[in-house]
């Protein structure tokens, strides 16, 4: 079955529908600017998570996520984030990397 653009912008199946191949290279380009612009521990743990949860039962999914978030809330990412909330004015991220095979959930 296909299905035309115009439903799957309509039933959330995609988020933006271009008209040219040059616009969703540019749409596209523009989304990748929007998330590297993010904390690199959140948008980290964000695909982490995303990944977990695709291959365990719904409650835990939701366990690993609440443990994810608490093991990052004294992060310097937080902090900026919240600064740069409160000062109208983009955060300083530092180039954090989650160690390959970390993971909050292990003993």
């Amino acid at each position: 079955r296909v299905l035309k653009s115009e439903r799957a912008l309509s039933t959330g199946f995609v988020n933006e529908v271009y008209a040219s191949k040059a616009e969703m290279l540019a749409g596209a380009q523009e989304l990748a600017a929007e998330i590297a612009a993010q904390s690199p521990l959140a948008v980290q743990g964000a695909k982490h998570v995303m990944n977990f949860a695709g291959d365990h039962p719904l409650e835990t999914g939701l366990e690993h996520v609440a443990l994810w978030n608490s093991a990052f809330l004294k992060s310097d990412d937080l902090v900026q984030a919240v600064a740069g909330f409160l000062t109208k004015q983009n955060p300083t991220y530092r180039d954090h990397v989650v160690p390959k095979g970390a993971d909050p959930g292990s003993p």
